[in-house]
């Protein structure tokens, strides 16, 4: 067994652990501060944006903590990508329509940045998802997943 270090394990740690941070910001926060995010982007019709802002930050949370923990991870992986896609294509339009938006929104009182760091910031999260899903062998070491596999 190699000993050295696995990128790929501080990556699932560090992306997993980022999005639990986030959302855990997000949920103990006001609703109405996040639904304010979600309403200033204007992608949502009015009786999706709750359910948006609602729905979103726990879905964050879940995908993160099983992430961390490397439970299910080829589906929390997925899951990401899929987030993380839609949140790519949500800033991509604020930027294409010129929204005044001097902040993403995105991760609640923790820090600022703007939409094309956000931008950027997404994208680089895409590309390391998409990365830990191509490898997703070297990703599952130490989780939960490879002991479960182990114990069958």
């Amino acid at each position: 067994m190699n000993k050295g270090f696995n990128i790929f394990i501080f990556l699932r740690v560090t992306i997993g652990g980022f999005f639990v941070l986030v959302s855990v910001d997000t949920l103990m926060g006001p609703f109405q501060n996040f639904l304010y995010v979600v309403q200033a982007y204007e992608i949502f019709p009015d009786i999706v944006e709750k359910g948006v802002a609602f729905i979103v930050p726990w879905v964050e949370f879940f995908l993160g903590v099983f992430l961390v923990i490397g439970l299910w991870t080829r589906n929390a992986l997925k899951g990401l990508l899929v987030l993380v896609t839609g949140l790519i294509g949500v800033v991509s339009s604020a930027i294409i329509r010129g929204l005044p938006l001097d902040d993403c929104g995105c991760f609640g009182e923790l820090f600022s940045v703007s939409l094309k760091g956000t931008l950027l910031i997404d994208i680089a999260l895409f590309v390391f998802v998409g990365l830990m899903l191509v490898n997703l062998a070297k990703t599952s070491l130490l989780s939960l997943d490879q002991y479960y596999q182990k114990t069958e």
